[in-house]
């Protein structure tokens, strides 16, 4: 299990090096195109949203808060269609890409081929890798920073 956290961790912090300084709303859509979850389906903005409503405040309940918020925003009927939209897209990617991009980004989880991701594993997943990318994004800034500074006083 330790090497599968350790492969995430080597491959958002190579992540992060290539978006130094974009915003979390940049993050979570490089996440998502990683991970091929179709533009074309609604669910796509659902999922969006809910991850960066995730990463925004933790404590947020997914249920009761989160796809209701979703909903009164994108004007859909209620939470239970914005839970079905993005079971959607998140089935469609899981069913289109390979298990193992799945694992990278959710390490932690018991995936298998017939049993993808549930919404909460990938929004609460996708929500801490985007708050660990940011770390990783400012504390590769900070060392640039150094390394810029350094290399202007010899």
């Amino acid at each position: 299990m330790k090497s599968a956290i350790d492969d995430t961790i080597a491959y958002i912090k190579h992540m992060a090096q290539d978006m130094v300084g974009f915003d979390p709303k940049y993050a979570v859509l490089a996440f998502m195109f990683d991970l091929k979850i179709p533009v074309k389906h609604y669910g796509f903005e659902h999922l969006k949203s809910a991850i960066l409503m995730r990463y925004e405040n933790p404590t947020m309940d997914l249920v009761n808060e989160i796809y209701w918020a979703i909903a009164e925003t994108h004007g859909d009927a209620s939470g239970e269609v914005v839970a079905a939209s993005i079971r959607r897209v998140i089935r469609s990617s899981f069913d289109r890409d390979n298990i193992t991009k799945w694992k990278i980004y959710l390490p932690a989880s018991t995936l298998t081929e017939e049993h993808p991701p549930t919404n909460a594993e990938v929004i609460a997943g996708l929500a801490r890798i985007v708050e660990f990318w940011q770390g990783c994004s400012e504390a590769y800034l900070r060392q640039a920073n150094k390394e810029v500074v350094s290399c202007g006083r010899k």
